[in-house]
């Protein structure tokens, strides 16, 4: 007689449990975010003065309150250039110090597993002391803080790679985060994300900080690029764009990237961005299209990038753009040809022509290339002013920004 089969749950396998236990001992071994803000308060509760720091911070207190009395009878009155160094000694002795016993004390109070490891003897002594024998109370938390948000990262991003390419891991966010997350975390090129470096990248620390209830209502939340109004600002952007609502971005539209509510702040009358025209017809050749427009992934990327004023891969998508003829180097006519679409918005914003020669020379100068007459991918990645570069030759607004430092 046929029967229907029964389908059974998968038996869990050795490798899982073993990964599990892997997983709960990493756990075992961090302190999540309420706990790390208990321990900040702890070690500020516990620090205490030496005698002849009490007295100076007293003479400190002493000393503010007598200026902010005579700059209130004296709206003239301008405090001598010595205040500052007793602001600085302010500061110097509200660092809280702890020594070892205040150190094991701290740990005992905050009854947690996790901080055992980072409070034993031979981590006290691993720590710079000062005349009295005591560690920075802080440099402590911020030690803390750092491994146990690696850590959590390390078990968070090895419960999604069953593979071992990184696709499960993407499979498990909604498209804006997942491309935040993978343009950070994969390396040019590899389409893998290595799980020893990722864990230590500000974005997982941002992930971890998230499934904690708390944090949601903390100071810190508003900072983090992993949340809901973080996502959800993107994707108005991209909305705002696409004033034809076909779902696409034309050339058209996207030279108005910069320009649209979304991407301008509240206080702010200027827009972030305003792309040149070379810029965004060499973005449309290099990016694929669609019937010669861009989807929301691609935009998604382009956006990202455009936004990261810090990382190697953002460096890296400007100059799949900026290498006009494919050659692996820039010289005078390329940045020349780039610049005269920041001449032209010059000219349209001011009246007046730009001296492309002149700009063009200060920003060879600026990047110091290995060869005098051609820049190369390597030069713009080992300046200090390689983001500065490729942001001058492709947005007015950057060379706005580039004129005011000159100046």
């Amino acid at each position: 007689m046929a029967t229907t089969p029964l389908l059974l749950a998968t038996p869990r396998s050795g490798y899982a449990n073993v990964f599990d236990s892997y997983k709960a001992h990493l756990l075992s071994q961090s302190l999540s975010w309420p706990q790390l803000e208990q321990l900040t308060y702890l070690v500020h509760e516990t620090a205490s003065h030496m005698p002849v720091e009490a007295k100076l911070n007293q003479w400190t207190q002493d000393q503010e309150e007598a200026m902010e009395d005579r700059m209130e009878q004296d709206e003239r009155f301008v405090p001598p250039p010595s205040f500052e160094e007793v602001q600085l000694m302010k500061q110097w002795l509200a660092i809280p110090r702890l020594n070892y016993d205040q150190f094991r004390s701290v740990a005992m109070a905050l009854r947690q597993p996790g901080i055992e490891a980072y409070a034993t003897a031979s981590v006290f002594l691993q720590f710079p002391h000062d005349a009295f024998g005591r560690l920075n109370g802080l440099a402590w938390v911020n030690v803390v803080r750092a491994s146990s948000l690696a850590l959590r990262a390390h078990a968070l991003l090895s419960a999604y790679d069953t593979s071992g390419k990184g696709e499960t891991f993407r499979s498990y966010f909604v498209l804006i985060v997942a491309r935040m997350l993978w343009l950070a975390l994969v390396p040019h090129l590899t389409g893998k994300v290595v799980i020893e470096r990722a864990r230590a990248h500000p974005y997982c620390h941002a992930l971890v900080n998230l499934q904690t209830v708390e944090y949601h209502s903390s100071n810190e939340y508003g900072a983090n690029p992993l949340t809901l109004e973080a996502a959800t600002k993107l994707h108005r952007q991209y909305m705002q764009l696409d004033t034809d609502k076909n779902g696409l971005l034309s050339k058209t539209e996207f030279l108005n990237y910069g320009r649209k509510k979304a991407f301008v702040p509240n206080d702010s009358s200027r827009p972030t961005h305003e792309l040149t025209r070379q810029f965004v017809d060499r973005v449309f050749e290099v990016v694929r299209t669609y019937d010669g427009e861009l989807d929301y992934k691609s935009f998604l990327d382009l956006n990202l990038r455009i936004q990261d004023g810090v990382s190697k891969g953002a460096l890296q998508m400007y100059w799949r753009v900026l290498d006009l003829h494919d050659v692996g180097y820039l010289d005078g006519a390329v940045v020349e040809f780039f610049l005269q679409g920041i001449a032209t918005k010059v000219m349209a914003a001011m009246g007046s022509a730009l001296d492309t020669r002149v700009l063009r020379s200060e920003l060879f100068d600026m990047l110091q290339p290995k060869h005098p007459l051609h820049i190369t991918l390597d030069d713009i990645l080992s300046s200090l002013y390689g983001h500065t570069f490729v942001r001058v030759l492709t947005d007015y607004e950057s060379y706005l920004d580039y004129e005011r430092h000159a100046k």
